[in-house]
């Protein structure tokens, strides 16, 4: 009998081998192999695999040889997630052997053949007389093709602005304007009609899947993906065109109607003064002599300041100036506040934007699910009126900020349709003019502001025309409706006419509830249920043509979360617009 003392020093050892194994053991190649492609190019080759979704990959190891019996070198150590790995530069009609290893979380190594490994050599295109090599994208293929094509139609073409623009992704609405100079925008029309021709003509596609051998490598690319990348690709390309295209005589004509010079912005500065920074948008009109900013008795011309080569100008006003008015030949053209106390841009269509950066035109606000649309102004009584409209996300949150002070964070409806908000705000009779009143939205871990309006002793009465867009005065208030006067016509006139929604009965309930409708004539209906979160949980009938008479749906909450739901019905009739109407129901258990 082993005495115990000796089997609790043999356990001890056994149980240490079995969490510390013996370093010197080889970890062990498992016999998974790890499928492995090559394939030849013009001056590359590009290295394809794939292995079994079981194999947690830690790290990937790329492995190259002369020959197919010599010891293989790691040549490039790859993220787990990398499938892909391309090889330029080889020397021309040399084989090259390739192995990839491998290695899991747990120390385990898989490979790919290495008693039959995969080989290809390096070869020369026909064609290379406009090869680039630093293109590594289908995108950059395309634009490149675009360039080369223009520069051989007409080699004094200078088209790389507007490569950058199709490249872009600012809504072609605003990119002619806010990324292209001025200067430029008005003298570009022959490079336009030239990417034009180019992009819808019938052989600019079958040229780029000409380019196969020369780039499929380059960008990534095996075989059998290159006609379906190359065809996705050209008509994102093609769509983008288009619409810029459409609208690039818009943006021409937005330009000559701009005044002669816009204030883009101002920067406050940390001795208390503030860089006031223009843009000469038509310099053959105006002369900088006869030009001033003005606050109050006091005025700088702008005669002395230096304009670059884009038309901009930096003024200092002094840190007293509370705003600027700027005068063109004895002409007021633009008021600009100057105490706001962080960078502020102007937009071309006179919104004032918080921005880091107000040396760059902006054409108006960013796209959002929801925007400040309307406002009624009263000194006198010291009324505010307000109204938000759009179709925000459940995790959008948006509040009116007055100074410092909370004076309206806005509670939304989930829901697929436009929302239009209004409230009535009573400020404090003792407020000093001017104050600032900010939308913002909250971002994470605080509120950051969207936009800014400026509330001062003179009343004011304005709404974004058409809904979400450019500023313009107040005739008459739409408080909680759109402001398209039309609209307006069609919404409060639709509904009485198609349809009557009724409230479900009962509500709250614990079953069933009875939703009900009466349509008034024949309409094309749609009937669904969604949650707090917008979600669509049940499809009654979806634009489905139905003959006027009194409908009935039962809707079980059974297998549903207690909580809040909307049933809508949108009903369309001939060319009006969709009517839409929603309830509110209540499912307890």
């Amino acid at each position: 009998m082993i005495p115990r003392p000796h089997i609790i020093l043999l356990q001890v050892a056994l149980f240490s081998g079995l969490l510390f194994p013996a370093q010197s053991e080889e970890r062990k190649v498992q016999p998974f192999p790890v499928d492995l492609s090559v394939f030849e190019g013009h001056k590359s080759l590009l290295l394809d695999w794939s292995y079994a979704d079981s194999i947690d990959a830690k790290t990937i190891a790329v492995k190259s040889s002369n020959t197919i019996d010599a010891e293989y070198r790691i040549i490039q150590e790859l993220e787990p997630e990398q499938s892909r790995y391309l090889i330029q530069n080889c020397e021309i009609g040399l084989r090259y052997f390739y192995l990839i290893e491998i290695e899991d979380h747990f120390g385990n190594l898989y490979t790919s053949d290495s008693e039959v490994p995969v080989f290809g050599s390096c070869m020369i295109a026909a064609d290379t007389s406009q090869f680039d090599p630093h293109i590594s994208t289908v995108q950059e293929l395309i634009l490149s093709e675009i360039n080369n094509s223009v520069r051989n139609m007409d080699p004094t073409l200078d088209i790389d602005p507007i490569l950058r623009l199709m490249a872009g992704t600012n809504s072609a609405e605003t990119a002619w304007l806010e990324e292209i100079p001025f200067n430029v925008l008005k003298n570009i029309e022959s490079e336009v009609s030239a990417i034009d021709e180019i992009v819808n003509h019938s052989s600019f596609l079958e040229s780029i899947m000409k380019k196969e051998l020369l780039y499929r490598n380059q960008v990534l690319l095996i075989p059998n993906e290159w006609m379906d990348k190359i065809n996705s690709a050209f008509s994102l390309m093609n769509n983008r065109w288009t619409n810029l295209f459409k609208q690039y005589e818009k943006s021409l004509l937005v330009l000559f109607q701009m005044p002669p010079i816009h204030i883009l912005g101002a920067k406050p500065l940390e001795d208390g003064q503030k860089d006031f920074i223009l843009q000469v948008v038509h310099e053959d009109l105006v002369e900088l002599e006869e030009s001033y900013i003005l606050y109050r008795d006091e005025y700088l011309d702008l005669s002395p300041f230096a304009k670059d080569t884009s038309g901009l100008i930096s003024v200092p006003a002094p840190g007293h100036w509370v705003y600027a008015d700027l005068m063109i030949n004895g002409i007021f053209h633009q008021r600009f506040p100057l105490w706001i106390p962080r960078p502020v841009s102007n937009t071309m269509e006179g919104d004032l934007l918080p921005s880091d950066n107000v040396y760059t035109i902006k054409a108006g606000l960013e796209p959002a699910s929801a925007w400040f649309n309307e406002m009624i102004w009263s000194p006198k009584t010291m009324k505010l009126d307000l109204e938000a409209s759009g179709v925000p996300g459940f995790d959008d949150h948006y509040a009116f900020i007055l100074q410092d002070q909370f004076v309206w964070e806005l509670d939304w409806e989930p829901g697929f349709e436009i929302q239009y908000r209004d409230s009535s705000i009573l400020l404090d009779q003792a407020i000093d003019f001017p104050v600032l009143l900010s939308w913002n939205k909250w971002n994470e871990d605080q509120w950051e502001p969207v936009e800014y309006m400026i509330l001062d002793s003179l009343p004011m009465a304005v709404h974004r025309f058409p809904d979400g867009k450019t500023w313009s005065e107040l005739n008459y208030a739409t408080l909680g409706s759109t402001n398209d006067p039309h609209l307006n016509e069609i919404n409060t006139e639709m509904i009485p006419q198609l349809f009557v929604l009724y409230q479900n009965y009962p509500n709250p309930f614990n079953g069933l509830t009875r939703l009900t409708f009466d349509l008034l004539e024949d309409a094309t209906i749609s009937l669904y249920v969604t949650d707090a979160k917008g979600r669509v949980r049940d499809v009654f009938v979806e634009d489905q043509f139905m003959t006027g008479g009194t409908y009935n749906y039962e809707w079980s909450g059974e297998n549903r979360s207690t909580g809040i739901y909307f049933f809508t019905i949108q009903a369309q009739a001939g060319n009006f617009l969709p009517a839409v109407m929603s309830r509110k129901m209540i499912y307890l258990k």
